[in-house]
């Protein structure tokens, strides 16, 4: 958007200043200054909807992520909306105190003899807090979010373990 309105205005002031000496040559009207705007005009409009495209892809495909403790369920929260992906498509893992959400899709289509191909990924990781009962997590996913929960452990699981020695 800012782009636009510094552009916009250079647009304006450079059209008002063709239309004045020196522009006015017969060189200039010998098509160079109409093509010349021609095209400027055509890049920018391939600019306007370039910006358009990448804010509706952003729309369309855009994440966000909260974390919170649920005092009613003693639990540990983390909701991520994932728009644009289906369960089937989000995996969900966990590896040293770390939670690993990863999301894919693939897209093909085929018309007038054009394929098309589109692929996407998503990958966050988050830390689980060490007081979270990492073997009975939970998660569930509708209307595009995914949901898991951790439950709150009485005691943390020890760091350190003292091991007997036979």
């Amino acid at each position: 958007m800012k782009i636009k309105s510094v552009l916009l205005p250079a647009l304006l002031v450079s059209s008002s200043v063709s239309a004045h000496s020196p522009f006015n040559h017969p060189f200039f009207s010998d098509g160079f200054h109409d093509n010349f705007w021609r095209d400027f005009h055509h890049q920018f409009n391939r600019m306007e909807q370039e910006f358009d495209r990448m804010k509706a892809y952003q729309n369309s495909y855009g994440t966000s992520s909260r974390k919170y403790f649920d005092k009613e369920t003693n639990s540990y929260v983390l909701e991520m909306k994932l728009n644009g992906f289906t369960k089937e498509q989000v995996n969900v893992s966990t590896d040293n105190y770390m939670i690993t959400i990863k999301a894919s899709s693939k897209t093909e289509s085929n018309s007038e003899g054009n394929n098309q191909q589109s692929s996407r990924s998503f990958s966050q990781s988050s830390s689980i807090p060490v007081d979270a009962d990492t073997d009975n997590m939970v998660a569930t996913f509708n209307d595009g979010v995914l949901k898991v929960s951790m439950p709150k452990l009485s005691e943390p699981k020890p760091k350190v373990r003292n091991i007997e020695i036979n």
